[in-house]
């Protein structure tokens, strides 16, 4: 592998197995295809996730972000909904799920955008922490 990584933090494997990797120390996404061959598909990146009609969703510490099959890319969420953004997952659905370590939170974005809380700390339940937006 001559990318020369730094800080791989995050993978993800789509239905054609190429491979998605979360560069953090050189700040990019890189994908490694089938043959082997790595190209830059996405500047910024900690946490990275596919979901199923291939469609790539990259988490900066403040944002998640979709790169689409068709290559245009676009900010799906950010502060102040998300304070820290680590780890990420695509349902069924097409919802977003991240973890918000700094708020003790995990959240759900709708494929509208929409952030919702859907987990908590248990201190934070009883103070009726609502959805951000």
């Amino acid at each position: 592998m001559s990318a020369g990584l730094r800080i791989p933090q995050g993978v993800a494997v789509d239905l054609t197995n190429n491979v998605f990797i979360a560069d953090a120390g050189n700040s990019m996404i890189r994908k490694v295809t089938p043959a082997g061959l790595i190209s830059s598909v996405f500047g910024g990146g900690f946490e990275v996730a596919v979901d199923a009609g291939g469609d790539l969703f990259a988490t900066d510490p403040g944002a998640v972000y979709e790169l689409t099959a068709s290559g245009s890319s676009r900010k799906i969420a950010g502060q102040p909904a998300l304070v820290s953004v680590k780890g990420v997952a695509v349902d069924t659905g097409g919802n977003v799920i991240v973890a918000d370590p700094a708020s003790n939170l995990i959240h759900k974005i709708t494929p509208d955008g929409t952030v919702h809380t859907v987990a908590e700390m248990a201190e934070q339940v009883s103070r009726g922490m609502a959805d951000r937006r």
